[in-house]
């Protein structure tokens, strides 16, 4: 009686381990593939083909093409230079959501408040970009643009723009992490016609 006990003690103890063998060997399995799955993920290769773009541009991880940097850049900064009265706070809320949110609060009263004084104003801004430097090394977008202000419908500045964006792609995502402008030849339109003026009298005195 004491053997039978003891040998299906020794048969319970024995499926025992094969069973938690089998639990972890069931275990390392699903780890793996969880492990496989975000490696998968992370590794992954998104081709998009933003609007107007007639190339194919990717991210992959934390790396993007320089034509998708250079596609978001110039769809963001559009809205940045180019506004009406009518539409200067839905455009400026279009380039704040691509901040990093940590920035947000800062920057969203900046722009806003630019909005709310450029639309009291009747102001309006139009501009051509000039070209779009991306320097990958160190995440960094350099824009040069030249802009035309108006309020109404009298020209009031013509000036020459250099953005310098700093950006990071956080889950396929485009994100401003930095936004510095400098102003460069900023002549108001008097001053420039003006000028204009004086040389045309001067060529028709000659």
């Amino acid at each position: 009686m004491a053997n039978k006990f003891l040998n299906e003690f020794r048969e319970a103890l024995k499926e025992a381990r094969i069973l938690k063998l089998m639990v972890l060997v069931l275990v390392g399995l699903v780890l793996l593939e969880f492990f496989l799955v975000g490696k998968l993920v992370t590794n992954q290769k998104i081709v998009i083909v933003p609007e107007g773009l007639k190339k194919k541009v990717y991210i992959e991880g934390d790396n993007a093409s320089v034509d998708y940097v250079q596609a978001f850049t110039y769809a963001i900064v559009s809205n940045y230079y180019n506004y009406t009265p009518e539409n200067v706070e839905k455009n400026y809320k279009y380039l704040l959501s691509y901040f990093e949110p940590s920035l947000y609060s800062s920057v969203s009263s900046k722009f806003l408040g630019l909005a709310r004084k450029y639309k009291d104003n009747n102001a309006s801004s139009f501009a051509s970009i000039n070209k779009i430097l991306v320097y990958p090394d160190k995440n960094q977008v350099v824009v040069d643009a030249s802009v035309r202000t108006f309020i109404g419908d009298v020209k009031a500045s013509v000036f020459r723009s250099t953005l310098t964006l700093g950006y990071k792609i956080d889950s396929y995502s485009f994100v401003i992490t930095s936004f510095n402008e400098e102003i460069h030849d900023n002549i108001p339109v008097e001053e420039n016609e003006n000028n204009s003026s004086s040389s045309n009298n001067q060529g028709n005195g000659g």
